[in-house]
């Protein structure tokens, strides 16, 4: 089984297996916001197209992990928005499918993706991003990068038949 750390910008060819990792990551009932949904290549089409339109743009970055040619795992920094006021604020996002958690790649992912940010987009100067109170692995995972906890919105997160509080989470660049 050869794992191979892919460092690439997204093309309109890799829509299938993107929507078919988002599945897998659905059905696992994971800390996403999808909890079983199935998702359509047709639903997630424009999003998709957007998404690799920022990157074209210089607003947003990407780094996949794939085995062989499953996508197993993907991280990503976008621009909180276009406006001068927060464009220099960074959205992070990572998953990874369940056999590729614990074995060190969601902070390799995490280390790439912010250094890429950091060399790609311009202006940016702090990263948030949010996760899920219960999800213990991932916060100390963020802390240990340098990520403070500034709030938490009570309740904001059904999963698994109870309510968590969402935690969000920032790092000064």
């Amino acid at each position: 089984m050869e794992e191979v750390l892919k460092v690439m910008q997204l093309s309109e060819d890799d829509l299938a297996a993107f929507v078919d990792f988002k599945n897998k990551l659905s059905k696992e009932d994971t800390f996403v916001a999808q909890s079983g949904e199935i998702l359509s290549e047709e639903s997630e089409q424009n999003d998709f197209i957007s998404f690799i339109n920022e990157i074209r743009a210089k607003n947003a970055v990407e780094i996949t992990l794939w085995q062989d040619s499953i996508l197993v795992g993907n991280a990503k920094i976008w621009r909180m928005n276009k406006y001068k006021r927060n464009k220099h604020v960074g959205c992070c996002s990572i998953a990874l499918l369940n056999e590729w958690r614990g074995k060190g790649y969601g902070k390799k992912l995490m280390k790439e993706i912010m250094n890429k940010a950091i060399m790609e987009i311009e202006g940016l100067k702090l990263f948030t991003l949010t996760t899920y109170s219960n999800n213990n692995i991932a916060i100390k995972l963020y802390k240990d990068l340098g990520f403070k906890e500034w709030g938490r919105l009570p309740n904001a997160v059904y999963y698994k038949g109870k309510y968590v509080d969402q935690v969000e989470m920032f790092m000064v660049i």
